[in-house]
């Protein structure tokens, strides 16, 4: 199975956290006491065999990533029981940490983030949705006046066409080439090439031809954006980026609820994604950083690995002003989404929009702080949304 109908798969059929008994967080507790109240027993009956099997592949899953974490014997052993007590991939216990069984009552499991979007953030699943098209993300930031990267073309199967943009600045920096609508920074590719005058168009179609031959699918071409000087150190090839999630409160205005910067952790990679090798660390209210953590494997530092600067205790430039950029673009722009997961950049100028996600991963945040979201307004908002969803359904909303 690739990892693209893996992907599709897992956000048709929603896995039951357990057999007969669900195993979550307890801020989901009466989220799936409506589930298990609503299950017919054909339902019932797969999600029992969903169980067995999964509990049969806990075992082995365990031993497979013993060496990534470095675990010793006696962990794989507590790692098969934690996992098999919260229902739980034996992965996300080693990366989140979890010590004890009280542990598990606060972590959202992996695989419960698609269904309970889709019930409570249903415009992400549109098929017009703004956050799963970068193009439509971009127009929309445009629209609005928010901060961006300039889109200067799309490339799709060998022709490009260009956006006036291209012709009205100068981009010393070079470019990067997205796919449209690809996930987790997959064949983003940077482009080293400056422009400095429309003379220039017929050496940058080549180059740009030349770099994305053999590609499938269209691709933006937007302006690179320069980290701040003060996150250099900590950027090697790459742009470090801003994870921040903001919901819909309950008073109907945007809160911030998760605040996390992901950065490369070596050079000669293009993203600062976790899939790309790229480390995570916390940020508190001031924008100040926590120590690093390896985002998929075992490591921390406080130190940057590659470049040896100091990590813990950085202070990122622009924070208050990254913090009211998002508020703003929710509350303004991207009013429909009851939940975004927005990824930032700081430039010398200030805080940018490089993404939303409708569907944010919940492991980033869990793992950067190691707690769980139940812990936090996070948790607090996804049941008040879900009690809310179930309310409508019930005609008990008007």
């Amino acid at each position: 199975m690739t990892q693209k109908s893996y992907h599709k798969l897992r956000t048709i059929f929603a896995i039951f956290p357990g057999g007969y008994k669900y195993h979550s967080a307890l801020f989901l507790r009466q989220h799936y006491q409506v589930i298990s109240a609503k299950r017919s027993l054909c339902r019932l009956f797969l999600d029992l065999l969903v169980a067995l099997c999964f509990r049969i592949w806990i075992p082995a899953r365990a031993f497979s990533i013993r060496k990534r974490h470095k675990l010793s014997l006696r962990e794989v052993f507590q790692n098969i029981r934690l996992s098999f007590a919260g229902f739980m991939d034996p992965n996300d216990v080693a990366l989140l940490n979890i010590q004890d069984e009280k542990g598990l009552n606060y972590y959202m499991r992996r695989f419960e983030l698609a269904p309970i979007m889709r019930q409570i953030n249903p415009a992400g699943w549109q098929p017009d949705c703004a956050l799963n098209n970068k193009e439509l993300f971009y127009d929309r930031c445009l629209s609005y006046g928010l901060p961006h990267p300039q889109i200067v073309g799309l490339y799709v199967d060998g022709t490009i066409t260009w956006r006036n943009v291209l012709y009205e600045k100068k981009f010393p920096d070079g470019f990067i080439a997205k796919p449209v609508a690809d996930r987790g920074g997959a064949r983003i590719k940077r482009l080293k090439v400056a422009f400095d005058s429309p003379s220039e168009q017929g050496n940058l179609e080549r180059f740009i031809a030349e770099s994305l031959e053999g590609e499938i699918g269209p691709y933006l071409i937007q302006e690179f954006i320069a980290p701040h000087p003060l996150l250099v150190p900590i950027a090697c090839d790459a742009l470090p980026t801003i994870r921040m999630t903001t919901i819909m409160n309950e008073k109907g205005a945007p809160e911030l609820t998760t605040q996390v910067i992901r950065m490369p952790s070596e050079y000669l990679v293009a993203v600062d994604n976790l899939k790309a090798g790229g480390m995570i660390a916390p940020l508190d209210d001031s924008g100040y950083l926590g120590r690093a953590i390896r985002g998929r494997r075992y490591g921390e530092f406080t130190v940057h690995p590659a470049t040896g600067q100091k990590i813990k205790g950085l202070q990122v430039p622009y924070f208050d002003e990254a913090k009211e950029l998002v508020l703003k673009a929710h509350y303004e722009a991207f009013r429909e989404y009851t939940l975004v997961g927005w990824d930032l950049a700081i430039a010398q100028f200030g805080p940018v929009l490089i993404e939303g996600n409708s569907k944010p991963s919940v492991i980033v945040a869990q793992r950067a702080n190691m707690k769980g979201i139940g812990e936090t307004r996070f948790g607090d908002l996804i049941a008040y949304h879900l009690a809310r969803s179930e309310e409508e359904k019930a005609g008990n909303l008007s």
